[in-house]
């Protein structure tokens, strides 16, 4: 709990979010399914999202192959990657 008890109202009324507002950080909680790894793709998805926008966000990531190799694997990541910035280059064009 911050020291000044009214920070959590000056956070809200500057249009922040408690995680970047001081700081220009962003925060991640991920829930996930045992035995599933979605949830790295989603954990960086949302600290991006949330950093650029500076708001809190969420992002529910589901991906399956079946036997997937490494090479999809990183085929996968690389085009996540790609279509998030082109989405944060979109929004800071707009």
């Amino acid at each position: 709990m911050p020291a000044d008890k009214n920070y959590y109202k000056k956070v809200k009324r500057r249009g922040g979010n408690i995680a970047n507002c001081e700081h220009k950080r962003a925060s991640v909680s991920v829930i996930t399914r045992l035995g599933h790894k979605d949830n790295v793709i989603a954990q960086e998805i949302a600290y991006l999202l949330s950093k650029s926008t500076k708001k809190p966000v969420c992002v529910i990531a589901g991906i399956h192959l079946d036997n997937i190799t490494k090479v999809e694997i990183d085929k996968i990541l690389v085009n996540t990657r790609i279509a998030i910035e082109e989405l944060i280059n979109l929004r800071e064009m707009s």
